[in-house]
């Protein structure tokens, strides 16, 4: 049915697409039919767990002379139990999957879930749980979309693990077989944050305008143009290549509405940045202000950087007060940041900016440094 028929006008009045899904789910019998009408409820605004669950455990059950089909929805049960942030249960269920599909020869259902568990357990900071499972997905044969994801994945988790030599040496190798166009944006990323992280300003420019590029052309994907504008700019800045530094701020207008606050935070303290070093003070501390503001308590470069800038430009005005203030919040936050390379360069810039203090500011800054100088002899390497 349809339709039916207004008794006023004689038109047809539709109703909604899907609307007796949830219906039909619950008297399903074949669980192939429930798997595809259950991942459409799920695709709804508000998606009816409850219903979807319910139903998909009883095929479940009931599924047991159709082992592959079984498996296919305990993927999906795992998969929906981490859209839900049930996030050990995902894992679990997806350990037992696997396990299960390695035993039973069921290549693309184990590739398919040993790529969501890898990526699951890198999104827990577990890189070095995941490494293992995305290294297993690549000896298969080459199947699908999530071969691809886990070969990238790869990289990340030995970025993770402060192993940048090998996440470069790894993303290079597979650049040439990777064929989607979106990981190879992303493992563009992965090169320029690895050539960023050497000092090779040049090289990591190239990546994260080719990133930039191929982010601003793909609607899907502009959630992460505002993270390569920055790394373009603040590569820029790191050159002090102030020409290439305009022509990014330029860019800026082009995006309003697009991608996350703590993005445009993170533009915002470079923006800030390269204010103070060009001597805008004022525009600076306006820049910082509104890093502060879209940051919020997201770590990430952008949180640590404004932090150390605005000890600097209080360092300046010999306010030691509120550069102790900054400094002790980066050191407080320094133990939770796990990228090893960008905690050494946060540490090394700290300890510079407070040695140029004046003298009347070094005695209330001696804690500070001492405690910088600590993590930079015991802990960093």
């Amino acid at each position: 049915m349809n339709g039916r028929s207004n008794p006023r006008t004689g038109r047809n009045r539709e109703l909604p697409t899907g609307v007796w899904d949830e219906l039909y789910l619950d008297r399903a019998t074949e669980p192939r039919q429930a798997l595809e009408v259950g991942n459409r409820l799920l695709a709804r605004p508000d998606p009816p767990y409850r219903c979807v669950r319910r139903n998909w455990l009883r095929l479940l059950r009931q599924a047991s002379r159709y082992p592959q089909v079984s498996a296919e929805l305990l993927l999906a049960l795992a998969r929906m139990d981490w859209r839900q942030g049930h996030e050990r249960r995902a894992i679990f269920l997806g350990r037992l999957l696997s396990q299960r599909a390695h035993e039973h020869h069921w290549t693309e259902i184990e590739i398919e879930v040993c790529g969501h568990l890898g990526r699951w357990l890198l999104l827990r900071n577990q890189p070095q749980e995941a490494l293992p499972i995305l290294q297993a997905v690549i000896t298969l044969p080459s199947v699908g979309p999530s071969w691809e994801r886990s070969a990238y994945n790869i990289g990340v988790a030995l970025w993770n693990l402060g192993r940048y030599e090998e996440a470069a040496h790894h993303w290079h190798t597979w650049q040439s077989k990777i064929s989607q166009v979106e990981l190879r944006a992303h493992l563009n990323m992965g090169l320029d944050n690895v050539a960023l992280a050497r000092g090779q300003y040049s090289e990591a420019m190239g990546y994260f305008e080719a990133a930039y590029t191929f982010y601003g052309s793909r609607v899907g994907q502009m959630d992460h143009v505002i993270a390569a504008l920055n790394n373009c700019l603040y590569t820029a800045a790191m050159m002090e290549d102030w020409g290439a530094a305009q022509q990014w701020l330029e860019e800026v207008p082009r995006w309003p509405g697009v991608g996350e606050d703590y993005q445009w935070g993170e533009l915002a303290s470079t923006q800030a940045e390269i204010a103070w070093k060009q001597g805008r003070v004022e525009d600076s501390r306006q820049y910082l202000h509104r890093a502060y503001d879209l940051l919020g308590g997201h770590w990430c470069r952008g949180w640590f950087t404004a932090r150390i800038l605005h000890a600097e430009m209080a360092l300046s005005g010999d306010d030691a007060d509120t550069a102790v203030q900054r400094f002790n919040e980066v050191l407080n936050a320094l133990p939770g940041l796990k990228d090893d390379t960008l905690r050494v360069a946060l540490v090394i810039r700290a300890i510079d900016i407070a040695s140029l203090a004046k003298p009347r500011s070094l005695k209330k800054l001696n804690a500070s440094i001492r405690r910088f100088r600590a993590l930079n002899a015991s802990y960093l390497y």
